[in-house]
């Protein structure tokens, strides 16, 4: 099933070549590359881990299968565009430079105040990064301090934003980036340090290397890239550099490959185990665990009041942050694939309705993005391309600093555009 799959997905793309030339580009096909790519190394059951079973391959491959059918049909529906002079506006709008800079060190402070006064007191005391990772994990900061939880959100949020913002500055040529992109590569780094999350750093690649495919390279000029040549050198061997340390510290009786693998294949294995388990208890959570991340910043304000909560918001820890035995003596814990946040939420129909919508959702943005290609529609971009190469780790939309970011991204789009009129 599997393999025919994979060539039914390899004429996709070649036709998707021949006749519109964005393989690349395109969010259907780099979405179905990459996952149907985390799903086949998955299924190899490499270091001896469980075979996928068929049920677990056909959930995956049904659900791709809406996506690219529901993409390809909203692809063809007309939708409203702006006219030539609003476009215009759009293009000429700019970003102060300078109000970067300094949103880059409030947010460089607060990450250092949070390290500063958190993970380096673990480490004094002994604790190596797997178990700090595993306190940050299982801290339920809504509840112990909602104001904490929510200014770290809007922080986290913020950061997100700045680093895409900052990827398309830097790949449009502009001359005051350097200093800016070295801001927003610490402030990466001293995060990730923070709370052992790989993750941060992840993003982080994601969002410069879509950038770079996207970006028109021959509007940076030789003048510019000789002035940044040196930091942005700096900025990756040290992105990098921090990757490798968390890696080497959390999962150390492994290698790098598989440590590094394991974060896009593992989730699959994992669902196999816990799906049963999903199954028997027989909770739907009808849309909260697909959006925890608008559910959490909800919850923050409830807990503020004093209100009750919403409800089966950590219903998806239950099956992603225990160990579970995956075969072969492999015990992992981990974010699984979309498609278990889908199938918790509501089974097979809410499955099908998330998938329908998760491929109207790109259609719409990929149209946007290639006919008006404004701030907004690249900043829009960034954000489905986080949301694609998160899928095979979790449902981003479950990540309130992410629904956070669009809110931010949104706010500012919208406060340039009211400036200019």
């Amino acid at each position: 099933m599997l393999y025919f799959w994979i060539f039914i997905l390899m004429v996709l793309c070649l036709y998707r070549h021949i006749v519109y030339k964005d393989v690349f580009k395109c969010p259907l096909t780099i979405f179905l590359l990459f996952y149907t790519g985390c799903l086949f190394f998955a299924s190899l059951h490499m270091n001896n881990k469980n075979e996928l079973t068929w049920e677990n391959i056909a959930v995956n491959i049904l659900s791709m299968t809406i996506v690219a059918i529901s993409f390809c049909f909203f692809s063809k529906i007309k939708i409203k565009m702006q006219n030539k002079e609003c476009v215009n506006m759009y293009k000429q709008r700019t970003i102060s430079i300078n109000m970067l800079y300094l949103l880059a060190v409030i947010l460089l402070i607060f990450s250092f105040k949070q390290f500063m006064s958190g993970t380096v007191l673990l480490y004094l005391q002994g604790y190596n990064m797997g178990d700090i990772r595993g306190i940050y994990l299982t801290t339920d900061s809504i509840i112990s301090s909602p104001i904490s939880a929510f200014i770290d959100t809007v922080f986290g949020g913020l950061r997100i934003v700045l680093l895409i913002i900052t990827a398309h500055l830097f790949f449009s040529g502009e001359k005051r980036i350097k200093w800016l992109l070295l801001l927003v590569t610490i402030d990466v780094l001293i995060r990730s340090l923070t709370g052992g999350d790989r993750l941060f750093i992840f993003d982080y690649c994601i969002v410069f290397a879509t950038t770079y495919f996207v970006s028109k390279k021959e509007e940076i000029s030789k003048r510019v890239l000789q002035k940044i040549r040196r930091i942005v050198i700096l900025a990756f061997i040290l992105i990098l550099g921090m990757g490798i340390y968390i890696t080497t510290q959390r999962q150390a009786n492994i290698s790098i490959i598989d440590a590094i693998g394991g974060n896009f294949t593992c989730g699959f294995q994992i669902f196999d185990v816990v799906k049963p388990q999903m199954d028997s208890v027989g909770i739907n959570t009808f849309g909260i665990t697909s959006f925890a991340g608008i559910i959490v910043i909800i919850n923050v304000f409830f807990a503020f009041l004093g209100i009750p909560q919403i409800t089966l918001i950590n219903e998806i820890n239950k099956y992603d942050v225990p160990f579970w035995n995956i075969g072969g003596d492999n015990y992992y814990n981990g974010y699984l694939p979309y498609v278990s946040y889908f199938y918790l939420d509501g089974g097979y129909i809410y499955l099908i309705i998330m998938s329908i919508l998760f491929g109207a959702g790109m259609a719409y943005l990929y149209k946007r993005f290639k006919y008006e290609n404004t701030l907004g529609t690249q900043m829009a971009y960034s954000f489905c391309m986080l949301l694609i190469f998160r899928s095979s780790l979790r449902w981003y939309f479950s990540r309130a600093d992410f629904c956070i970011a669009i809110i931010i991204s949104y706010i500012i789009c919208k406060c340039n555009v009211r400036l200019k009129k």
